[in-house]
């Protein structure tokens, strides 16, 4: 029953009838970061740094109130005088008003203009946040798409192997109705081509899901029959190695030397300082002087300050207002020794993130190197088993081996070639890796 399973997965058009298409890393990369930003997070992020400025900015509008209250009090002022014909004004006890106040910032020291700055850090900060996330994404759909190669390869291999054992077979039928051979020997390979159906059965099985998980990361519909192109990238094992930025004035140059800065990591880490300095200037304005402009015009009883009024009557008002803290309690100081121990925790996140970096690119160097070293074995060993399965295949036809002994080299050969194609494609995933590592997205 497995067998037949297996047949029958194998048979022309068991798979969707889709259009082959032709897929690079390249286009991958580029639908991959289209399905990111899809999320709308930069929008997003950018809208709610507009809101910020807004909201920032009405802080400069003339603020308008309506106010009320209805007031009634046990005593008020009178005056001690008592005259013969003369009756002192009384003040009432109920009183009345309702009013309409302007209130408008005249001068701040820039404290607006500081906080706004800050605004746009933290924007600024949160977008970096998000390359960093693109960044990580564009890594796995790397991943997938190296891993769709290698699957791709694998079915390659195994499916020459299967035409090889195929035309072994119909040599051999064509002996046994000569009467030279037994069915023994075809029986051998009847089992064989079923094993390598169903591995063939399963390393498609590995294809398929390896492009699913390609077209989820990428957005793509991808046919199980696409074609994926291995990118071309330089495999020197120096690749890459010259990839720093210039220094800054005043920068140390060991520093700009290290590997990774290249990386949106590291852009987070700067607007992280940026907006700690930004804060910094937002607190020392705190406690610069600043000015309002009021008025206010108002109908009540008693008319402003005229006590003695007793009807209602409109009546105004206006003036400047000053605010000045003379003394903060040291909080401007500790805002500033705080965004001091902020920025240094900065750096020394920064500092491990550039030593991971370094172990990580130092890591994939070495990988480098030792595919290099197993790709120039697999030329050596793919040269001596082909010659030694030939051999076999000759002495087959002559009938001074058995099934069995050809069946051996012949499973070493593919073996070989399978081992050959895929050090060759990770040493193409380790070159985009490193690349990726020390922030270069160029795959070719």
């Amino acid at each position: 029953m497995t067998v037949l399973l297996v047949l029958f997965f194998m048979m022309p058009g068991f798979w969707p009838s889709l259009p082959t298409d032709t897929l690079t890393l390249d286009a991958a990369r580029e639908a991959a970061t289209l399905r990111f930003q899809e999320r709308g997070q930069q929008g997003i992020y950018a809208d709610l740094t507009a809101l910020q400025l807004q909201d920032l900015g009405a802080g400069r509008l003339p603020q308008v109130t309506l106010s009320g209250r209805a007031v009634y009090q046990s005593e008020v002022p009178k005056l001690p005088i008592e005259m013969p014909g003369f009756s002192p004004p009384e003040v009432a006890r109920d009183q009345y008003e309702i009013a309409l106040g302007v209130e408008q910032l005249l001068f701040d020291a820039g404290r607006t203009s500081a906080q706004r700055e800050v605004a746009r850090a933290s924007g600024s900060l949160e977008q970096a946040r998000v390359e960093v996330q693109i960044h990580d994404y564009l890594q796995r759909a790397d991943a997938a798409y190296f891993g769709a190669l290698l699957q791709n390869t694998a079915v390659e291999v195994l499916h020459s192997h299967r035409e090889e054992l195929l035309l072994r077979r119909r040599m051999l039928t064509a002996r046994r109705e000569s009467g030279l051979l037994t069915g023994g020997e075809i029986d051998e390979l009847d089992v064989q081509v079923l094993e390598l159906d169903q591995r063939l059965a399963e390393a498609r099985g590995l294809q398929v899901a390896a492009l699913q998980a390609l077209g989820v990361l990428t957005g793509l519909d991808i046919a199980p029959d696409a074609v994926l192109e291995a990118p071309v990238v330089d495999a020197s094992p120096e690749a890459g190695q010259g990839l720093r930025r210039s220094t800054t004035p005043g920068e140390d140059a060991s520093f700009a030397d290290r590997p990774g800065l290249a990386r949106p990591e590291n852009r987070v880490f700067e607007l992280q300082r940026d907006r700690l300095k930004r804060q910094v200037a937002v607190a020392a304005r705190q406690q610069h002087p600043t000015v309002f402009g009021f008025g206010s015009a108002a109908y009540g009883r008693p008319p402003g300050m005229n006590i003695f009024e007793n009807d209602l009557s409109p009546y105004f008002s206006a003036g400047l207002r000053l605010r000045w803290p003379v003394w903060d309690r040291g909080s401007v100081r500790r805002e500033r020794r705080t965004a001091e121990l902020r920025q240094a925790l900065v750096d020394a996140e920064q500092d491990a993130f550039l030593q991971s970096v370094e172990v990580e690119a130092a890591e994939i160097r070495a990988d480098i190197e030792r595919l290099h070293r197993a790709i120039d074995q697999d030329a050596q060993i793919l040269q001596f088993r082909e010659r030694l399965a030939q051999r076999a295949a000759d002495q087959l036809e002559n009938g001074t081996i058995s099934v069995t002994d050809y069946l051996i080299h012949q499973e070493a050969v593919h073996r070989a070639r399978l081992n050959e194609k895929r050090h060759r494609l990770e040493l193409t995933f380790a070159h985009v890796r490193y690349r990726n590592t020390l922030g270069d997205h160029a795959a070719n």
